[in-house]
């Protein structure tokens, strides 16, 4: 599984809009991409509201994510969001190499 992940500090204000329009993008991505992402989360900083995390759990290969993310629906999504978006803090994609709660939860 491999976790995609982006921080951007968002232009003063605009946090809610940028949510918002990230939150669109299901409507314009492939099936194929939105059954491999099996879950995909914003999430604002508590500090300061205009610091956004962006996330995605990916099931499958760093290929397959790359090769899907190069598809013009995600370049879209990107164009979509770009004017409110300052700075982009952190973006990449790293590889889940252990799942604490899994382990924590009782056997079923």
């Amino acid at each position: 599984m491999i976790c995609a992940m982006t921080a951007r500090r968002i232009a003063d204000g605009q946090s809610d809009t940028f949510i918002d329009k990230f939150g669109e993008a299901p409507e314009n991505m492939s099936d194929e991409m939105i059954d491999k992402f099996t879950a995909v989360y914003a999430c604002r900083n508590t500090k300061d509201p205009n610091i956004i995390l962006t996330f995605g759990l990916f099931d499958g290969t760093i290929e397959e994510m790359h090769e899907l993310q190069s598809r013009d629906e995600r370049v879209s999504q990107l164009e979509h969001i770009d004017p409110l978006v300052e700075d982009v803090l952190i973006d990449g994609s790293f590889e889940v190499v252990r799942e604490f709660v899994s382990e924590m939860s009782p056997a079923r």
